[in-house]
């Protein structure tokens, strides 16, 4: 979708909502505030960050291991939250703009990369189709959720608290038993997982977490009228894509770019790309794997 006419889209969506949504609480509060008591601020002081040093929030919302098996029992995961332009008093209508972006397995470039994909300065490119303009223009909160396996390596980090990890953080034994392990750690991977990690978030934040938001919930509704809007460019592009197909009543709306959605029976080969970069993180030292998740 051309980026005039997302944006025009994003637009009508939210106009849509906004008689409902001017039932919303007022409250006084300083927009950077606003949100659920376990956010924590977070900062980076890369050199290359325009005028010095950034800093955003971040959370960890419970998330089932495997979202069509309960028994699996859940990981804390972690997602990053810009709420410069979130303001429910001003504009009670605003949307959420959320997004899985690139990011980094690495520790430390894994929390950097988490923020450029939601800072103002940046969205014009990770949010491709808005602009910080349009951001504040809405009043959207702006959400990253990084791909679940992303930050193992973070978590292992004891000086870091940002990280998280849906599987064991143990070191993999050497041989036989290392490949089995390894394989059996990477087996809640998948296209699948990642969609739903996605729509998980989006459901949180517009039900659990909505009045903390400042978002109220009709008597007669069991969600928030505020509308989460998935963004992505390439393979997070097909994951935008398949979480609008899939969770419909989560996503009112996707924009997705550059985002290859040919499959095949041993999945999309673009993500595929990126599970090898996670294999390859996750065995380190280890024999080379025969690194094949399946990909639903």
């Amino acid at each position: 979708m051309e980026a005039p006419r997302a944006a025009a889209a994003v637009r009508l969506l939210v106009a849509g909502i906004a008689a409902i949504a001017a039932i919303g609480l007022v409250d006084g509060r300083d927009p950077e505030q606003w949100g659920p008591a376990h956010l924590l601020p977070i900062c980076d002081d890369w050199p290359g960050w325009p005028g010095g040093e950034r800093c955003h929030r971040y959370g960890k919302i419970a998330t089932p291991v495997d979202h069509d098996d309960p028994s699996q029992g859940e990981w804390d995961m972690a997602y990053f939250v810009n709420s410069k332009f979130w303001d429910p008093v001003e504009k009670p209508n605003g949307p959420i703009f959320i997004n899985m972006g690139y990011g980094s397995t690495e520790s430390g470039l894994y929390t950097r990369s988490a923020l450029w994909h939601i800072d103002d300065l940046y969205l014009n490119s990770y949010f491709v189709g808005t602009s910080t303009a349009l951001a504040e223009e809405l009043g959207a909160l702006i959400i990253n959720v990084p791909n679940r396996y992303f930050g193992c390596e973070t978590a292992r980090d004891s000086s870091r608290n940002e990280g998280s990890c849906p599987t064991s953080l143990d070191e993999i034994p050497e041989g036989e038993a290392g490949v089995v392990e390894a394989l059996e750690r990477l087996r809640f991977l998948t296209m699948r997982s990642v969609v739903d990690d996605l729509a998980h978030v989006a459901r949180k934040t517009i039900t659990t977490y909505a009045s903390d938001w400042g978002m109220a919930i009709p008597d007669s509704a069991d969600r928030a009228p505020n509308q989460p809007i998935v963004f992505g460019c390439s393979w997070p592009g097909a994951a935008a894509v398949y979480a609008r197909l899939l969770h419909p009543e989560v996503f009112p709306g996707a924009v997705a770019t550059s985002h290859p959605l040919v499959s095949s029976p041993d999945g999309n080969p673009y993500y595929r790309s990126f599970v090898g970069s996670v294999c390859e993180s996750m065995q380190r030292a280890l024999a080379p794997l025969g690194c094949a998740p399946r990909v639903v």
